[in-house]
């Protein structure tokens, strides 16, 4: 064995944002490829769908680029851009800085995302990240490059937005230097991410733009319907590839807020498939692959009262 290298209070390093991030991604992220693209995706995503869950907001749009280079909109208050204690504009604290944020109480968390990391994570791993706040008739609009802000401008009365409305915009465009080669959200991964969002979240509009992929339809909206998450039975995806055949009867579904204070919502139905279930869970909007207690849960209280009913 050879000896160790100096290990004094001399090699300690404190590396400053957004160095920290850039430097470990997989930190923060998971693996640096499409589905780390696809995680920075959903943390700017869920920062518009906590607007609507706390009946905020009721539209989002979603725009591609190009095949690395996203918008996201929606009517929601406004990220706030005023100053902070520590006299800086917040703006910049909530989107440049780690730890930042306001979803750190009980009262306000309600999707599931890196609190008060994931938007400061995608922007230090874009070599362009741009936020456009309305509140009101004030317009605030702040850039950032490779993690660096480098402007900073508020207007009133922008005629760019209209008047008397509020909302944020968030574009950015993946630093390709941080990421694997080819690692390119799929277009697939994308609308199905979008479709779980809406059809989990009753009321959501959410309309897709796409200049990327010339071969799809140029704008798509995503929307529940009478069925609320048995939508999902009826038009998602991954039940299609499982070979799930035609269904028995219309989706059930329930929905209940006793359990303190937890909301639950379930939807389910037969058919003639001879597979064994199939089971999609979530919580707070993100997806459960590995199941939990929610899912033990309910397949356990189905048995029972189905048990309990033949007994009857």
């Amino acid at each position: 064995m050879t000896k160790s290298q100096s290990y004094t209070a001399k090699d300690i390093e404190q590396l400053p944002y957004p160095v920290n991030v850039q430097k470990r991604p997989n930190m923060y992220i998971g693996n640096p490829d499409s589905s780390g693209k696809l995680t920075c995706f959903r943390e700017i995503l869920n920062n518009s769908v906590d607007e609507f869950l706390s009946n905020n907001a009721s539209v989002i749009t979603v725009t591609r680029i190009n095949e690395d280079e996203f918008a996201i909109a929606d009517n929601g208050r406004g990220v706030p851009f005023d100053k902070q204690k520590k006299k800086k504009n917040a703006l910049e604290v909530i989107f440049g800085e780690l730890h930042a944020g306001r979803n750190f109480s009980e009262k306000t968390v309600y999707s599931t995302g890196i609190n008060g990391v994931g938007a400061s994570c995608v922007n230090a791993l874009s070599e362009i990240f741009q936020v456009t706040s309305q509140r009101s008739n004030d317009v605030a609009h702040i850039t950032f490059n490779d993690g660096i802000k480098t402007d900073l401008e508020l207007k009133k009365d922008n005629s760019k937005l209209a008047k008397n409305k509020t909302g944020t915009i968030v574009h950015w465009r993946f630093n390709n230097k941080l990421f694997e080669e080819n690692s390119v959200i799929d277009e697939k991964d994308l609308k199905q991410l979008l479709e779980e969002t809406a059809l989990l979240n009753d009321g959501l509009k959410i309309n897709f733009i796409n200049y990327f992929n010339e071969d799809e339809s140029t704008k798509k909206e995503f929307t529940a319907s009478r069925y609320g998450i048995g939508e999902l039975l009826l038009n998602y995806s991954l039940f299609a590839e499982k070979e799930v055949k035609k269904l028995l009867f219309d989706p059930v579904s329930f929905k209940s807020s006793t359990i303190n204070n937890t909301k639950i919502e379930v939807a389910f139905t037969y058919s003639e498939s001879d597979n064994n279930d199939v089971i999609h869970s979530f919580c707070n909007t993100i997806k459960t692959s590995e199941g939990g207690t929610h899912v033990t849960g309910f397949k356990r209280a189905m048995s029972q009262n189905i048990l309990a009913f033949i007994k009857e």
